[in-house]
């Protein structure tokens, strides 16, 4: 009795490819894979900064609200870093490093909850 081993199931099922992506082709990722994707998305938060800028002007002027245009551009000139947060953070999933990724999580509401108080004690209205 012949026993069938994991790489002729692999290669029956997939063909001579081998495994669809998302599977053992995803793990081999490479540094430039995640240089050019960190871009790519960094360039994505930079459009998605300037357009929610101008539609945030718009909106404000059409409401006759100008507080939204003012809360709209703050929201988005964050944009960008939010974005470029993805990269390394799926790095960190992938190395299921989970304590790193804790402490910057941890890290981030902290700052978020250090900047809404003092604002909320001095007066700053939403």
């Amino acid at each position: 009795m012949r026993v069938t081993t994991r790489n002729e199931i692999v290669t029956r099922a997939c063909g001579a490819d081998g495994p669809p992506l998302g599977s053992s082709a995803a793990s081999s990722l490479e540094r430039s894979d995640y240089n050019i994707a960190f871009t790519l998305i960094l360039v994505l938060g930079i459009f998605v900064m300037v357009t929610g800028l101008a539609l945030s002007t718009v909106l404000g002027t059409v409401t006759g609200l100008p507080d939204v245009a003012s809360i709209g551009a703050a929201m988005f000139l964050a944009s960008p870093l939010v974005f470029a947060n993805a990269i390394p953070v799926t790095m960190l999933d992938r190395a299921l490093d989970f304590k790193r990724i804790a402490a910057i999580e941890l890290a981030t509401q902290l700052s978020n909850v250090g900047v809404a108080i003092p604002l909320a004690l001095s007066g700053a209205r939403q």
